[in-house]
């Protein structure tokens, strides 16, 4: 069975009140970059200008509590980032979208990121060059999570 290289997407906007509004349907490919095919009527330059905002971005801020450490605000949050070709990526793509602009990204999740994982390794090989790999990461699932940089 062969895997796909972009899924079905869902744009909706949920308000403060928990109301929704369907701006959209497309498509989503596995680094995150997605394409507005059917935008619901009158919503077309809302939903081509978060798609193309999105699409030109090469990583995503997220909002986290702040680590545990002796003396750290109680209330604080911390900023991480995920790169594009990060595993973590489109799951974070999900959140900063909802964050940012109450836009709701639903596809199925785990139809792109068989894909996304196989180009996060083949940027970590362009990344190390003639490298060897480490003999004890030798499948995808047990590479370590890369992309994320404190802030």
């Amino acid at each position: 069975m062969s895997e796909a290289k972009t899924t079905k997407l869902t744009l909706t906007l949920v308000d403060r009140g928990g109301s929704s509004k369907f701006l959209g349907n497309g498509t989503i490919d596995a680094s995150g970059l997605i394409e507005v095919t059917a935008p619901a009527p009158g919503q077309e330059a809302f939903v081509e200008s978060i798609a193309s905002e999105l699409n030109a971005r090469a990583d995503v801020v997220l909002k986290r509590p702040p680590p545990a450490a002796e003396g750290a605000e109680r209330f604080g949050v911390s900023k991480v980032r995920v790169r594009r070709h990060a595993p973590e990526f489109l799951a974070g793509l999900i959140e900063y979208t909802q964050r940012l602009y109450g836009v709701t990204l639903a596809f199925d999740l785990d139809a792109v990121r068989p894909a996304q994982r196989r180009r996060a390794m083949q940027i970590e090989q362009e990344d190390y060059g003639d490298a060897e790999p480490d003999e004890e990461l030798e499948s995808a699932s047990q590479v370590p999570p890369v992309g994320l940089d404190e802030l």
